[in-house]
């Protein structure tokens, strides 16, 4: 089965588990047991998944549940149930994976175009995959969402303009790639802590320090 979810078969894999999962309820294996057999399984599918590079935790994302620490507490039919949609999203992963998408030229794409207004849609339609998948492997690959390390470039972005010009607030929203001027204050902020004026007037205040401290360090000098 290993090596099916791997090729990212999946009618060979779902066929492979039902065969096993029959065979045993005909043998009379109780409940409990059909819990641990499909611990089982699940155990091979996430072999494979890391084989594949992927964690089952960004696969998942917020439908994750541990079921290794937690299997005597889910109940069997919950169990089962995120187990199958586990295996379903591993062997869709790794049919994906199997096409051998360079995410580093990803990467490089979005580092060179995130002041255009690019999606993930877009973005996978380019690279010929699934936006599910793209934001999968970016996650797994830069440890944040696409969304955050977008906004995170932007941001920078931003910050650079405020400190080094004297532009406007709505030319920076634009100069950084932002489209709203609501998103772009409240994006600062949650990543800052500050707004976007308050940074300004933070930078502009150390540089002043910094220019004082300079010239009484220099009148200092030449008075010796």
């Amino acid at each position: 089965m290993l090596n099916s979810i791997l090729k990212g078969e999946w009618e060979t894999v779902n066929d492979a588990i039902n065969l096993i999962v029959d065979t045993n309820i005909k043998q009379g294996v109780n409940e409990r047991n059909i819990k641990f057999l499909y611990q089982q399984i699940y155990n091979t599918t996430i072999k494979g998944l890391h084989l594949k590079g992927m964690t089952e935790e960004n696969l998942m994302q917020d439908k994750y549940m541990d079921i290794n620490s937690h299997i005597n507490v889910i109940d069997a039919e919950r169990l089962i149930d995120y187990i199958n949609q586990f295996i379903f999203e591993t062997v869709t992963y790794t049919k994906l994976s199997n096409n051998k998408i360079d995410v580093n030229k990803i990467i490089n794409y979005i580092n060179k175009n995130y002041l255009s207004d690019i999606y993930l849609d877009g973005i996978a339609d380019k690279f010929d995959t699934s936006a599910k998948y793209l934001s999968r492997l970016i996650k797994n690959h830069l440890g944040v969402s696409f969304g955050l390390y977008l906004a995170r470039l932007r941001i920078e972005k931003a910050k650079k303009l405020l400190s080094e010009t004297n532009l406007p607030i709505k030319d920076i929203i634009e100069q950084s790639g932002f489209n709203s001027r609501n998103t772009f204050i409240r994006t600062f902020k949650n990543l800052d802590g500050v707004v976007p004026s308050e940074y300004r007037n933070m930078f502009n205040k150390n540089t002043n320090v910094k220019c004082q401290t300079e010239t009484d360090e220099n009148v200092e000098t030449s008075g010796k």
